[in-house]
């Protein structure tokens, strides 16, 4: 079992009455991504990831946005918005054994040699820590400022998964698809990890699933709902097993992994009192071996903990010991953010409580969390 952190790059995300979920604005000096990093690493987690945008859109579209079922946009005017080939580089010389993926790449409006090209660099300059996590993205005016096709973005995320396997694992490439004519170019230096960095499909739709187990090395649902339970991703997961017996694949070393806030961690903020936690404890992912060949088990996955407090062993235990040792600590950052973590075996066995004591007022978020997922 991996634990990651997803860091504060787009701001500091809260909920109101309705449960509806909304970022705020901070500053890049307070989203302090490197020294989160660096800590995240002290703290034995094993990656972190980075929501991803270029521009967003002034207005969005009543009930377009999918991170709340209301529709409601998320964002604020005018977001603050790191960029994440950059801040990787920065952490990866900072670091030496964290992984780092974004959460997701939004692949479609992005020329895949450009891509493929940042990312050899960071897996080379990083000592193989990279993982390419790609999506299709949702934002219709965020397509049109960047001159590409909203409703061709799922066929042309296809093919840019394909021409990153080949500049990576082929001395010259030669690609002939519907969106991308490239022939007899080379791209060097070739990635260290072999044959290439993973690369993760995120969504939480059928096709999304499909096309993980077709062309991917692993699946990243990711959920905002503060009530995620094991049994949520089990159409997905089942989805994914049954394309790739279609297609004849081997899903053996397939991992699936989730972005999920539990109803534990929101439990355990009423206890939390008033201390602080580093920046990044905002919502972590799981990657998890083999995960898609266990949805075969026929026993049922069981509740969820609703206990705060309650520690848990390994990684886990690590995390709680060691947060409650630093969060006193002079180094923290003054932005003060609500931890909300999740941890699954298999995502068939259920998900082991978190131990939370350390943490900010319970009132830094208001009412029940209730938002469906992005």
């Amino acid at each position: 079992m991996d634990i990651g952190l997803t860091l504060l790059t787009h701001g500091v995300m809260t909920r109101d009455h309705d449960g509806d979920c909304f970022l705020q604005n901070i500053s890049p000096e307070d989203m302090a991504p490197v020294e989160s990093a660096v800590r995240a690493e002290a703290l034995g987690f094993h990656s972190v990831w980075f929501s991803d945008h270029v521009v967003t859109e002034r207005v969005t579209g009543e009930g377009e946005h999918p991170a709340n079922l209301s529709g409601k946009r998320a964002y604020p005017e005018r977001p603050v918005m790191l960029d994440i080939p950059t801040t990787i580089g920065a952490i990866a010389s900072r670091t030496t054994t964290l992984r780092f993926s974004p959460s997701v790449y939004i692949a479609p409006y992005r020329h895949p040699l450009i891509t493929a090209h940042e990312f050899a660099t960071l897996d080379v300059l990083s000592g193989g820590r990279v993982i390419l996590s790609v999506g299709v993205g949702w934002e219709k005016g965020e397509f049109a400022a960047m001159g590409t096709a909203f409703e061709r973005r799922g066929a042309i995320t296809d093919e840019c998964i394909q021409i990153y396997k080949l500049a990576w694992t082929e001395p010259w490439i030669d690609f002939h698809g519907n969106f991308f004519e490239i022939e007899n170019v080379s791209m060097d230096p070739k990635p260290v990890q072999k044959p290439h960095p993973p690369i993760w499909y995120g969504g939480v739709t059928p096709i999304a699933a499909k096309r993980a187990a077709r062309r991917c090395d692993g699946f990243y649902p990711m959920y905002l709902d503060a009530v995620t339970r094991p049994e949520t991703f089990d159409p997905l997961r089942e989805e994914i097993a049954r394309e790739g017996e279609r297609i004849g694949r081997d899903l053996s070393g397939f991992k699936l992994g989730g972005r999920a806030l539990p109803q534990s961690a929101w439990c355990a903020l009423a206890a939390a009192g008033n201390r602080r936690v580093i920046s990044a404890l905002v919502a972590t992912v799981v990657p998890c071996e083999n995960s898609v060949t266990s949805a075969r088990s026929t026993s049922a996955a069981p509740t969820p903990s609703m206990t705060p407090c309650i520690g848990s062993r390994g990684v886990l235990g690590t995390f709680a010991t060691r947060t409650a040792a630093l969060s006193s600590s002079s180094t923290n950052t003054s932005v003060k953010v609500p931890p909300t973590s999740t941890a699954t075996r298999s995502l068939g066995t259920g998900l082991p409580s978190l131990d939370l004591r350390v943490g900010t007022p319970a009132g830094a978020f208001h009412g029940a969390a209730r938002a469906r997922p992005v």
